[in-house]
């Protein structure tokens, strides 16, 4: 905790720089893990910056809300894209494989009616001779 009580508007603006240094490599030797609570009496300048400190943190969580936001589309745009893949490779074998067996079957039964047809020819050709 550091205790402050800023020079007035009214000072020159020497004492003003002079306090914002020493003000600065006080709470700079502060270690970062540590929080930081500055009490005492401050000028508008000291307001402003943290007023300005709380609009950058509140654009940069928006920010980093968006980007997750984005993030997450993205991802599930992704599965999305994979998944669909995925069922055009299922179906492409299954209809695939349905046409092989279909293909597979009609060559069997054309074999058997070849089958058919000689050993009706061979029977004709007993009966001729």
């Amino acid at each position: 905790m550091v205790n402050i009580h800023a020079p007035t508007e009214e000072k020159e603006k020497v004492v003003k720089d002079e306090f914002d240094e020493n003000l600065e490599i006080v709470t700079n030797n502060i270690p970062r893990s540590h929080v930081k609570i500055v009490l005492g009496r401050r000028h508008p300048r000291y307001e402003m910056k943290e007023l300005q400190r709380e609009d950058i943190l509140r654009r940069c969580r928006e920010d980093i809300r968006k980007r997750l936001e984005e993030c997450a589309v993205e991802r599930q745009e992704d599965e999305i894209e994979r998944k669909d893949a995925e069922m055009e490779t299922y179906l492409e074998d299954f209809l695939n494989e349905g046409a092989t067996n279909d293909q597979q079957q009609m060559e069997e039964e054309a074999e058997k009616e070849c089958r058919m047809d000689e050993d009706i020819y061979r029977r004709k050709q007993k009966y001729i001779n």
